[in-house]
């Protein structure tokens, strides 16, 4: 039968045989081309119909550098597919007609480091420019791109605008996001996007997910989880639409002439006249905005973190409200309990109470029941959150004694050599850095411009090779140091947990030196030398008579101001001796090292008959 069939095409090709190489395509080249535009617009305005598109692109990225790029096409009797990175082809793949294959998937994984030569040049999240081109044996050729413009441009990378005219009947419109910090990237939606609106994929999935839901909920609950994006359930929609409820919006007049009870829903306008109240499409049939004396009670609970540090306290944070987000009044109480077992605390009046580390599980998932009630023991509501300790097996970044700053550093096997280089990747949200075993030597201080922790693991200690400065924080930032061991000068100290936040109101770093009751107390420049008037900055033997300059100590705000000052003066046989101060920052609160260093600077000398005496800056 199939030989019957070639042997026909080949005996007739001018009718049945649709290869361009035939004598059909030869003689026919310009109409079968003004058909092919023409069957290619009918079938583009067929699939602009459909709610659920054919041709799809979308990325999915959990961390910095990494990423997958989906692929998906799914027409009948597919003939060729390629797809471009940049222009370049990365995947072709073709089908024969008898095939009839019609649907086709690929997934694209890499890393953005991987199109750099200096990892530290790598984007966060990829630029790259994708196109997936899908030809059919029925003529028809479909090319989608990936990023979508947020803005139309003409091309194969616009937004599928369709979807937009489908969703308008329902009242869906495309979102539009702002940018964000780099430290913000994890908390997009999706994750990792840098786009200034939805793509197509994610934009079709919200309305077919909304139409379905339409079927299955009622209208109220369906246009919460369409507006807002959370799950919603008709007894609970109070607290849910909390922020959206307001009284003042919808009050309450009474007019004796109007009909029934004379009471009116709407707005008084200056000239007597009522407009009515026109309800939203959530409040149309729970009438839940109409004027009521019980606004009903409500307990939440806000947490620092669900994923702490080992040796990190959290947070807990406790908020009693009626439907209009106004505090309650009385007094209120609340039970504690870890994993339905351990009493952590009952009958606690507070608004907000800390859970020391000692009192958190360092393994698994630990979920902290806490439960809010009256004073007289009635339950207002109550919470679960669930608590992860997050270690040396599950940190963002690694550093070992073996590892190499070419590295990745996201596995203790491909981890950075050194600290600044962890530091240097840190993106946010409190990252966490594991310090693996070994001996670290500190060249020069560790800058930390980005909320983080560092972790030291099974025995780390770091030594520091030139100062007694290990880091230099950022303002405004604050950063945990835990569990390893820091030698400096000849004394040792070992870091517990320790947190050090910079709140300077300037723009100056704090230089952080771990002493040996792990605090950091900073004190102004100006207060060290409270006491003194001037500093002796240049000393001169002319006409055998010792003459000095000197510099008011009111011109001196930072540490390099006193670069240069005369140190450390000694007078023995006849001939005078003496040090330059030289700063290692410019900063105008000082750690203890700094202050420290201060002392021996020249604040007064004379000379007379032989004897030189002198004052010196002291510290004591």
């Amino acid at each position: 039968m199939r030989d019957s069939l070639k042997n026909l095409l080949d005996m007739f090709p001018y009718f049945f045989n649709k290869r361009e190489t035939s004598n059909f395509y030869k003689s026919q080249r310009v109409t079968n081309n003004l058909f092919k535009d023409v069957y290619q617009a009918l079938f583009d305005t067929k699939e602009s119909f459909r709610l659920n598109k054919r041709c799809l692109i979308w990325k999915e990225q959990s961390r910095p550098y990494d990423y997958t790029i989906h692929f998906v096409a799914n027409f009948p009797f597919i003939k060729e597919v390629n797809i471009l990175k940049d222009d370049v082809l990365i995947y072709s793949n073709s089908y024969e007609y008898e095939e009839n294959m019609n649907e086709f998937n690929y997934d694209y994984t890499s890393s953005t480091l991987n199109d750099v030569e200096d990892i530290d040049d790598a984007d966060i999240i990829p630029q790259n420019r994708f196109k997936l081109i899908v030809n059919t044996w029925e003529e028809f050729k479909i090319i989608k791109g990936f990023p979508e413009n947020d803005t139309i441009q003409g091309n194969e990378f616009d937004h599928d605008e369709s979807l937009d005219e489908i969703a308008a009947l329902h009242d869906i419109p495309r979102k539009e996001y702002i940018k964000v910090d780099e430290d913000l990237y994890p908390a997009t939606e999706p994750p990792y996007n840098d786009r200034l609106t939805e793509d197509d994929y994610h934009y079709m999935k919200r309305i077919i997910e909304y139409l379905f839901r339409v079927h299955t909920q009622p209208l109220p609950v369906a246009e919460v989880w369409k507006l807002y994006g959370i799950e919603s359930t008709m007894e609970n929609r109070e607290k849910l639409l909390l922020k959206v409820f307001d009284l003042k919006k919808h009050p309450n007049f009474h007019d004796p002439d109007a009909p029934g009870d004379g009471w009116f829903s709407g707005t008084k306008n200056d000239d007597g006249t009522i407009t009515p109240w026109q309800p939203k499409q959530w409040e149309h049939l729970d009438k839940f905005c109409d004027a009521n004396d019980y606004l009903g009670k409500y307990f939440f609970t806000k947490i620092s973190t669900t994923i702490p540090g080992k040796n990190e306290s959290i947070f807990l944070y406790f908020y009693f409200m009626n439907s209009l987000a106004k505090p309650l009044g009385g007094e209120h109480l609340v039970d504690i309990v870890l994993n339905d077992s351990t009493i952590i605390v009952e009958n606690y009046s507070g608004d907000s109470f800390e859970i020391t580390p000692d009192k958190i599980p360092s393994e698994g998932i630990n979920t902290f029941t806490i439960t809010g009630k009256t004073s007289d023991g009635e339950i207002i509501g109550i919470e679960e959150i669930d608590i992860s300790v997050r270690g040396c097996s599950d940190a963002d970044f690694y550093v070992s004694t073996t590892g190499s700053d070419n590295n990745d550093g996201k596995t203790a096997q491909t981890a950075f050599r050194t600290i600044q280089k962890a530091v240097n990747k840190v993106n946010g949200n409190q990252n966490l850095i594991a310090i693996l075993p070994g001996e670290y030597l500190i060249e020069s201080p560790v800058t930390i411009n980005k909320p983080c922790t560092l972790l030291g693991c099974n025995g780390v200690s770091i030594e520091n090779a030139h100062e007694n400065i290990f880091f230099r924080i950022t303002k405004g930032i604050s950063v945990s140091f835990q569990d390893f061991i820091i030698y400096y000068q000849e004394n040792s100290s070992d870091i517990q947990n320790m947190l050090v936040t910079n709140n300077n109101t300037d723009n100056s770093p704090v230089d952080v030196l771990l002493s040996e009751d792990s605090s950091v107390v900073l004190i102004p420049i100006q207060e060290v030398l409270e006491d003194y008037d001037a500093i002796i900055t240049d000393l001169f033997y002319v006409n055998n008579v010792w003459k000095y300059t000197s510099k008011n100590v009111s011109e001196i705000t930072k540490l390099s101001d006193l670069d240069g000052a005369i140190k450390n003066i000694k007078y023995q046989n006849g001939v005078i001796t003496f040090d330059k101060f030289h700063s290692q920052s410019s900063h105008s609160e000082l750690d203890p090292y700094e202050r420290e260093s201060l002392n021996g600077i020249l604040v007064a000398l004379k000379y007379r008959n032989g004897i030189v005496k002198y004052e010196e800056v002291s510290t004591e």
